[in-house]
């Protein structure tokens, strides 16, 4: 296995040093750790962050990332306010520039460039446990609509928490960590009542394109 070194890789080091990024997941599946990556990782890596349809979120206090699609990562609130700007929130993104290899801020169309968007979240989520801000990665298929989260959908979150983590926590400690998540990225949580369309919360899932975890 050949590994990179990062001493002489300027993107690298753009993404280590002046993003502040350590974990990187591109996927659920593949995540990089940028003070080692394989040829193979940085081969992904680099054909990611030139897709236009894909938007880095960087949990900047923390040091990981999660590379997500651009559509379905605007559901959640907080990052939309990033991207579109708000009375609270200012455009705050930049745009990977495949000339300087670097992520830059936008002082021309968005399509300029045409690759991946950053949106830097700067500051500390306290008491969110990383294992925990790791489920952001699950969060833009489950969201219904209307930044809408149903309170039963938290015992699935949970379920993608390590075992060997998870059976030291207690239950409380799990879902008040996930709630306060929900709550910093603007999602709001609701019992899901409306039996007479799903008898079950399985069915719920079945019928409920969104949920379908292959697209995010």
């Amino acid at each position: 296995m050949f590994y990179i070194d990062i001493t002489y890789n300027s993107l690298l080091q753009h993404l280590y040093y002046t993003q502040n990024i350590n974990h990187l997941y591109l996927d659920k599946n593949t995540c990089c750790r940028l003070n080692q990556v394989t040829v193979d990782d940085f081969r992904m890596i680099y054909q990611a962050i030139q897709n236009p349809q894909n938007c880095l979120v960087n949990f900047k206090f923390h040091r990981v990332a999660f590379m997500t699609n651009l559509n379905t990562i605007t559901r959640i609130p907080l990052i939309s306010k990033y991207l579109e700007g708000s009375y609270s929130i200012p455009e705050n993104y930049q745009v990977f520039n495949p000339s300087s290899l670097k992520f830059e801020l936008l002082d021309q169309s968005p399509t300029t460039y045409a690759s991946c968007l950053l949106v830097s979240i700067d500051f500390e989520l306290q008491n969110i446990p990383s294992e925990v801000l790791n489920l952001f990665q699950y969060l833009p298929n489950i969201i219904v609509n209307s930044s809408l989260v149903y309170s039963f959908q938290l015992q699935y979150l949970k379920n993608f928490i390590e075992y060997s983590v998870i059976s030291i926590w207690s239950e409380d400690y799990v879902f008040s960590s996930i709630k306060e998540l929900l709550s910093i990225l603007g999602l709001k949580i609701e019992k899901y009542y409306q039996r007479s369309d799903y008898e079950t919360q399985a069915d719920f899932y079945d019928n409920n394109n969104q949920l379908n975890l292959e697209n995010v």
